[in-house]
């Protein structure tokens, strides 16, 4: 049982689930979200790239790829002149 200070202290509710750690001789109790995935969220926000950005990226290479795919098709065109 956790002392009711403790589970103030840390949000314990009942039935929470709890990761146990054994670190240099002392337990380490780590109270385990209902949705761990929302308590993430927005984590990374303002943080490297953007989807923006990856798209713009994403966009500028397909660019290039097509125009080497052009390139390609007018080189194989003129060999068979």
């Amino acid at each position: 049982m956790i002392p009711a200070p403790i589970r103030e202290a840390l949000h314990i509710r009942p039935n929470q689930h709890l990761e146990w750690n054994l670190e240099d001789g002392a337990i380490r109790v780590i109270p385990i979200p209902e949705d761990p995935v929302m308590v993430l969220r927005g984590f990374l926000k303002g943080k490297g790239p953007t989807f923006d950005d990856f798209m713009r990226d994403r966009n500028e290479e397909r660019a290039q790829e097509l125009a080497k795919e052009d390139a390609r098709a007018l080189n194989r065109r003129g060999k068979r002149a």
